[in-house]
């Protein structure tokens, strides 16, 4: 009797996965029906073996196929909420206008440690059957994505989210600088001075300087874990530009909002001045593909 109720809820659970378009709960449920499977081996009970051997191995093609196609879900670092000052530190003598100081406030919230890769973001692609973005023949694999417009990554975090049961987004402003600093109240995360092989940008003497991306996590992680916080891709947020603080940095704007996304970190082309934690422009244009930009993002709490 327990080897047939076994039976009858690996095939329903087979059912329940055919119809599932979300991969990871897909994987689950396929996962619990081959442990029923095992079970029923296990019984010795009035069960063609055959039968049982050819459920397992379809199963276990199906779950092998699944593993090919499911979303990376990123690696993520929590960060406490709290109080700091955004913008450029006292005596930062490249700080711009637009790097006003002001005391910001963020609640709780979890950011990879990396920036999205082209693994993560080709994953996407291939599922979405959308053709794969352009890596200008600097390789892909952990290299971080470029060529992809804010609007691309919105769907990304959309996609993601849809999948995982999880909320991921773009990092506000005020999260993405609370993150970068790392703690420190420095004018890049490590220090105040370039120094060398600190980062991936023209004049921060690493390999890559001022001619590709490098692979994410070649340098050393700030004080929270986090990696390329300053150069390789400068990093989209959800946040509308204002040249002054004013509220806006602190929150995620939908994709049809007016105005100006903010753009924090600099990139592998940009001169050290523009990797500074507090350094930001303004994008213009949601859809314009740039290989000077890349994304990362923040998981929320459930």
């Amino acid at each position: 009797d327990e080897a047939q109720d076994r039976l009858a809820n690996a095939e329903e659970l087979r059912e329940e996965a055919s119809g599932e378009d979300r991969l990871p709960r897909r994987y689950e449920i396929l996962t619990d029906a081959m442990d029923e499977l095992e079970i029923i081996q296990t019984l010795n009970a009035a069960v063609d073996p055959a039968f049982l051997e050819r459920a397992i191995k379809e199963i276990s093609a199906e779950l092998a196929d699944l593993e090919e196609l499911m979303p990376i879900e990123p690696e993520l670092v929590s960060i406490d909420s709290g109080c700091f000052t955004i913008g450029a530190i006292t005596g930062d003598v490249d700080a711009a206008d637009d790097e006003g100081q002001r005391e910001v406030c963020v609640e709780k919230f979890q950011m990879s440690i990396y920036e999205v890769t082209f693994d993560e973001f080709d994953r996407y692609s291939n599922l979405e059957y959308k053709r794969q973005v352009d890596d200008r023949g600097w390789g892909r694999g952990i290299k971080p994505v470029i060529n992809v417009s804010y609007m691309e990554a919105i769907a990304y975090t959309e996609w993601l989210s849809y999948h995982t049961g999880y909320t991921y987004r773009l990092p506000t402003e005020a999260e993405w600088e609370y993150a970068a600093r790392g703690g420190q109240e420095t004018i890049f995360p490590w220090g105040n001075r370039v120094g060398r092989n600190k980062a991936n940008c023209r004049n921060c003497r690493s390999e890559w300087g001022g001619k590709k991306t490098a692979p994410v996590g070649s340098f050393e992680p700030n004080g929270y874990g986090i990696y390329d916080m300053a150069g390789n891709v400068a990093e989209r947020t959800c946040s509308i530009y204002r040249v002054r603080y004013d509220g806006s940095e602190r929150l995620c704007q939908p994709i049809d909002a007016a105005g100006d996304r903010a753009v924090r970190g600099g990139s592998w082309k940009s001169h050290s001045r523009n990797v500074r934690s507090s350094y930001r422009y303004a994008a213009k244009e949601i859809d314009k593909k740039s290989r000077f930009r890349g994304f990362r993002l923040v998981q929320e709490y459930q």
